[in-house]
């Protein structure tokens, strides 16, 4: 004997529609809030990957950085320090500024007089971009006096930049500048022609 079932067929279909929809709006909620949600941030834990920051945080620290290049252009190196190293601590790599983060934090320490914290900034940027250390670390050699340093980490750079590209137009072409620079250095002055 067939045994048949006391639900009748339209409440079945209403209860797999009010399923498929469920299932629906929890999709649209997981992939809309991702990876802030309980899903994503499982996920990054176990990649063992910080979390990207929320798309209002970005709007936040682009406006923090707009003005730290802002008290930069007005020579106002304390504050725009204080920005820049704020920043530094709160941004990952894939943010929109952080190389010139990094360059004008370098800058302003070079300014100020405080090398041993150009050193070690260029020093703790070795693990989050080497393209971007090897480069700032060749700047501080030359600007230092130190031409055979600038060349083997410029050039080291260079390489690794062809490699990567993790260089904007305007750092490779000071790179090249600075190569040209130092290679003008090297050559010994040619006597005049008679």
């Amino acid at each position: 004997m067939k045994k048949t079932s006391n639900i009748p067929w339209y409440r079945r279909k209403a209860f797999i529609a009010a399923a498929l929809i469920v299932t629906l709006i929890a999709g649209a909620h997981l992939t809309l809030s991702w990876p802030h949600n309980f899903l994503g941030k499982a996920v990054y834990r176990l990649m063992g990957k910080q979390l990207p920051p929320k798309r209002s945080e970005d709007l936040a620290n682009i406006k923090q950085f707009l003005k730290a290049k802002r008290l930069l252009d007005k020579k106002d190196y304390a504050q725009a320090r204080l920005k820049l190293e704020d920043l530094k601590a709160r941004v990952q790599p894939n943010f929109l500024f952080f190389r010139e983060i990094y360059f004008f934090l370098g800058y302003i320490y070079d300014v100020q007089g405080d090398f041993g914290k150009e050193e070690s900034l260029y020093g703790e940027l070795q693990g989050k971009d080497v393209v971007l250390s090897k480069f700032l670390y060749g700047l501080y050699y030359f600007r230092h006096g130190q031409e055979n340093k600038a060349r083997e980490c410029l050039s080291s750079a260079l390489a690794l930049d062809g490699k990567y590209h993790r260089l904007n137009n305007e750092f490779r072409s000071l790179l090249h500048g600075t190569m040209a620079q130092i290679t003008r250095q090297d050559k010994p002055p040619q006597a005049p022609a008679r």
